[in-house]
């Protein structure tokens, strides 16, 4: 399947927000109690997705195919302290999420290729979690290295482990 890839405009963020929480509750079972997966909503997160869309500080991308919008990337200026002096140079991958009918089929692979072609020059840093093995091939596979930067990702309260990806792009 060939894609298309955008900008995002604020029409998309239904769309956003329901890839958002589809693949969120695909992809994190066994790694987030489902109570929590089950808590999120697409209604609840439209307008979120609208303000970051319309944001200066933000760049989020769709992926369209026949079947309409089928995921999305999100970017912006990386906010690790730790990488403060750094920064001006740095674009953080925020999110990278398509429906979970569309995973393993290289459209990950197909969105990413289109995207690092605008972003030459720059070093991306990405954060996952630890216990997120597909994402970690994926971006392993995409010349990715993790640094040995951990922290915790908070969600609904909660904290889980996550690790932290950098790559220069040349």
């Amino acid at each position: 399947m060939k894609i298309q890839v955008r900008e995002a405009s604020g029409s998309d963020a239904a769309n956003i927000a329901d890839i958002y929480v589809t693949s969120f509750q695909s992809t994190y079972v066994g790694i987030i109690p489902e109570i929590l997966l089950k808590a999120l909503s697409p209604a609840e997160l439209i307008s979120g997705w609208v303000t970051t869309i319309e944001s200066d500080n933000h760049t989020v991308f769709v992926a369209e195919s026949e079947e309409g919008v089928i995921g999305f990337a999100h970017l912006g200026q990386n906010k690790d302290e730790d990488l403060a002096e750094e920064k001006q140079a740095m674009v953080e991958l925020f999110e990278l999420y398509f429906y979970p009918s569309n995973v393993n089929q290289g459209l990950g692979t197909q969105m990413w290729g289109i995207i690092e072609e605008s972003l030459i020059g720059k070093e991306i840093v990405l954060w996952t979690l630890e216990g997120n093995q597909p994402a970690h091939h994926f971006y392993i596979k995409h010349g990715f290295e993790q640094d040995k930067i951990h922290g915790e990702y908070s969600f609904q309260g909660q904290g889980f482990p996550k690790v932290r990806y950098r790559k220069l792009i040349t």
